[in-house]
């Protein structure tokens, strides 16, 4: 009985592992920009207000330019969470600062 426990216990841990492993910290930022390269690829941009991420599919986004997005980094690939709840992997191919205006609290005329 203690045994059959045990197996028990095992399996249902084995079989939340992948469960565990798919979390991830999504962040929220913008697809701000979508444009068809020569090569017929699909470069996106993505910002989080902090950087700009530039990305190419081979297939077009779900998601329309301007729209929100939840993505995450892992390694050197931006993971997008697509508007059908799919998640869309590329390489990141450019890193960006977004500027910030250096002066704090500076009104723009």
């Amino acid at each position: 009985m203690r045994i059959s426990k045990i197996v028990a216990c095992f399996a249902a841990l084995i079989a939340s592992l992948p469960l565990a492993a798919k979390e991830r910290d999504w962040k929220q930022g913008t697809l701000t920009s979508v444009d068809v390269t020569a090569d017929h690829r699909y470069e996106c941009v993505i910002s989080d207000s902090i950087l700009l991420y530039t990305l190419k599919y081979e297939k077009p986004l779900k998601t329309p330019a301007h729209s929100p997005v939840k993505f995450v980094i892992e390694k050197d690939s931006l993971i997008l969470l697509d508007t059908d709840g799919q998640e869309r992997a590329a390489p990141v191919e450019k890193r960006e600062r977004v500027l910030l205006d250096p002066r704090p609290n500076s009104r723009r005329r």
